[in-house]
């Protein structure tokens, strides 16, 4: 085990393989799949964080269940480590365990608040200390997203880039069959089929469940493979054209508002980002321009009003939670936190539970806060300060700056979202993962800021 037995190319093509036979509805197939991830680690260990990233695109496939899918998680990100630590007795930095004990301490501390408030167990039967136990197993992604790139200085290869493109394109496969032969259970992996009436609200408004189970959970981990993308092909008109498309793909199937500003976003800061030729961006920028124009005059008005959100009532509804979570969150909560688990939200909103069943309140930083107090939300700053850093390092050469840039994004949509860096959600491995990249395009000592490059 100490190289892997299978040639790294072929062993990256093996990743996309394995999410597309997922998606095949045929019995049977989901256990030898299973096996076949188990085998993994003897054959390929180097490709595990790739399996890890791009298993956040599905919360279940048509052949794999979402338990057996946790189970590989887990299962790759400690077999990892085990053989980069163990068989390979290879050297993790200390800021990347810093990170991992700064976050274990903040859990352990939620957790133990917890307990002391509302006892071991929520009404939901969840034990506090087992989704911080999950959690803390996301967050070892951080040591594996670390791991693989430090190597190569935190650059990403192509081919791990076809990898990763084409996993999500699978995912976005879903969501497009789901639009052309609709929501049903021949289309919907039946894991999220057995959860698909709390979906209900999302699905009747034209809102897909891809293989993940809420729009926009999809519409998060898109960013990253978009990004990257955008990177590759900032000098190709076509190339970006593509790119774009199928952002707008995923963002016209989830309808994710956050989502949908994001792109728009990348496309007006294209220059600045990924150093994208004028005759590139400027057509692009104006096709952008017709093709909402034409789609918007295409749409029913009152369709895409419902879908988007758009009523006064509905659109109210975040900054009332807002405004219920500031004036209830008491002086000890503002300074200690309420605590660590879903329970804990749920009992706060309990008021609220006629208007909408809440389990957060929307919004990171309030999250962080109603959690773990000024402590969590220190922590959460020197994630965003270190990201940030990290991309400056990196703005020079896209398509790694893609890395930190996606983190960015991610968080900056979690400014008016649920947050899932501090959770047991599958969500939080795709965020530590790109953590860890992030980390490893950090410079030593001394380093300058990177050249451009290709």
């Amino acid at each position: 085990m100490e190289s892997s037995l299978i040639p790294q190319p072929i062993a990256r093509a093996i990743v996309p393989v394995f999410w597309l036979t997922a998606a095949v509805p045929f019995g049977g197939v989901g256990w030898l799949l299973a096996a076949a991830g188990a085998v993994l680690p003897l054959l390929a260990p180097r490709i595990l964080p790739l399996m890890v990233l791009t298993s956040c695109f599905f919360y279940a496939t048509m052949a794999m269940s979402s338990t057996l899918l946790y189970v590989l998680r887990a299962y790759w990100i400690a077999a990892f480590l085990a053989w980069l630590l163990v068989l390979r007795s290879a050297r993790i930095e200390r800021r990347v365990w810093i990170w991992v004990v700064t976050v274990a301490c903040l859990l352990a501390w939620g957790s133990l608040i917890t307990t002391v408030r509302l006892g071991q167990v929520s009404d939901t039967g969840r034990a506090v200390a087992l989704e911080a136990a999950v959690a803390f197993v996301w967050v070892l992604g951080l040591g594996a997203g670390w791991a693989w790139l430090r190597p190569r200085r935190g650059r990403l290869e192509r081919g791990e880039v076809a990898a990763i493109c084409s996993s999500w394109l699978v995912a976005v496969g879903y969501g497009v069959v789901q639009a052309l032969l609709g929501v049903n259970e021949a289309t919907v992996p039946p894991d999220i089929w057995r959860e698909i009436e709390g979906f209900r609200q999302y699905e009747d408004v034209g809102r897909h469940p891809f293989a993940s189970l809420t729009a926009n959970g999809m519409a998060a981990v898109s960013l990253f493979p978009v990004v990257l993308l955008l990177g590759l092909a900032r000098h190709s008109l076509a190339g970006t054209a593509v790119t774009l498309l199928l952002a707008l793909i995923v963002g016209l199937l989830t309808l994710t508002r956050s989502y949908l500003a994001i792109v728009l976003l990348l496309v007006v800061l294209m220059v600045p980002l990924a150093r994208t030729r004028v005759r590139v961006w400027l057509p692009l920028l104006v096709l952008m321009v017709i093709g909402g124009v034409v789609g918007l005059r295409a749409v029913d008005p009152e369709l895409l009003s419902l879908s988007l959100r758009l009523e006064g009532d509905v659109s109210s509804l975040r900054a009332d939670i807002w405004t219920y979570t500031l004036q209830h969150l008491s002086g000890k909560d503002w300074l200690l936190g309420m605590g660590f688990g879903t329970d804990v939200w749920a009992r706060f909103f309990a008021p609220m539970t006629l208007l909408k069943e809440l389990q957060s309140p929307h919004s990171a930083p309030l999250e962080v806060i109603g959690q773990f107090g000024m402590i969590g939300l220190a922590v959460y700053l020197s994630i965003v300060f270190t990201v940030v850093r990290a991309y400056l390092h990196n703005r020079l050469e896209p398509v790694v700056a893609g890395v930190a840039l996606a983190v960015l994004l991610v968080m900056a949509r979690e400014l008016l979202a649920a947050s899932y860096i501090f959770s047991p959600s599958i969500l939080a491995t795709y965020f530590w993962i790109l953590f860890g990249m992030a980390l490893a395009q950090l410079p030593e000592k001394g380093e300058p800021a990177r050249e451009s490059g290709a």
